[in-house]
């Protein structure tokens, strides 16, 4: 198997590139592809090729077949026609080349592959994922939530329409945007379905790399979760290791406030997670195309909603 998979690799690096004419590199070569000596004259006459030219490459028993200039590798065996993925019993890579191509003689190769009940590190699933430094990704999963009541008292609250103005727009006409294509309840549920994923996607990880991440799903998962994972007690299955505290009211007041801030409030250059999170560009989108009152209204139920996570 080990030589297949050399005689495989060699083969692919050369159709992209040169293949290594090392000595390593023959050895490849000569297990890789066939020769012209493996086939019997029959077999080069029902290929094809006559009595003359069946002499002429008879006399050279290392030239590579290559019948029409097509170069064709070793028969590989596959199950169940054989018990693994392998060439013929006879076609192997000679001792000596192993550590060339494996980095690893045959011997270590068989103690690190052969000895069993022992968990090496390369072994474990992979637990430390990729961080998100940059715009946080739209969430992908489907609603996972009905919508809440909350949310129906926002059927009335409309966005202020924007009216054209200038030089080109005749004083008795109105010149008003297209109407928005969603309603500010959508744009409210939208939002609050993409927060939690937003905030998952920005969990980083620990600087020892030995370590795994703080958030055991993966940046893939992390964009599919929705807001029940902020409504379980059961931090396990969102998080590795967790340092805990209870918060005040005042505390989770003050938690929303920064969370989803009051319209005109202006984040400091010195923030660095929330301009880069599409949740909170959009919060802020929404409420400055709301007057005050209805700013306040759509705060009012996103509030009420808050109130019902477990952590943030």
């Amino acid at each position: 198997m080990l030589s297949t998979y050399a005689a495989t690799v060699w083969m692919i690096n050369g159709v992209h590139s040169r293949p290594d004419n090392q000595t390593g590199g023959r050895a490849c070569h000569d297990i890789a592809l066939p020769k012209y000596a493996d086939y019997t004259h029959d077999d080069l006459v029902q290929l094809g090729y006559d009595d003359n030219a069946v002499a002429h490459v008879s006399t050279n028993t290392t030239a590579t077949f290559s019948p029409y200039g097509v170069l064709f590798m070793r028969r590989i065996y596959f199950p169940p026609e054989s018990n693994t993925v392998r060439l013929a019993v006879g076609d192997r890579l000679p001792l000596e080349h192993y550590e060339w191509v494996f980095n690893k003689t045959l011997p270590e190769l068989r103690r690190m592959f052969g000895a069993t009940g022992i968990t090496r590190r390369r072994d474990l699933p992979r637990t430390r994922f990729r961080m998100n430094k940059g715009m946080s990704r739209a969430r992908t999963g489907p609603s996972t939530i009905d919508v809440p009541p909350n949310f129906f008292g926002l059927e009335a609250v409309e966005e202020m329409i924007t009216q054209e103005t200038g030089p080109d727009v005749d004083a008795a006409t109105h010149v008003l945007e297209a109407a928005p294509r969603k309603t500010v309840e959508q744009k409210a549920l939208e939002l609050w379905q993409q927060f939690p994923s937003c905030v998952l996607q920005k969990i980083g990880n620990p600087k020892d790399w030995g370590l795994s991440s703080y958030c055991r799903l993966s940046q893939t998962e992390r964009r599919v979760a929705g807001i029940e994972k902020m409504k379980t007690t059961n931090l396990a299955v969102v998080f590795t290791r967790v340092q805990v505290k209870a918060a005040t009211k005042q505390q989770w007041q003050d938690a929303f406030n920064a969370i989803f801030p009051p319209k005109g409030h202006d984040l400091p250059p010195s923030a660095q997670g929330w301009p880069f999170m599409i949740y909170y560009q959009d919060w802020k989108a929404l409420l400055a195309s709301l007057n005050e009152t209805n700013a306040m209204e759509v705060r009012k139920v996103i509030w009420k909603e808050f109130k019902k996570l477990t952590w943030i």
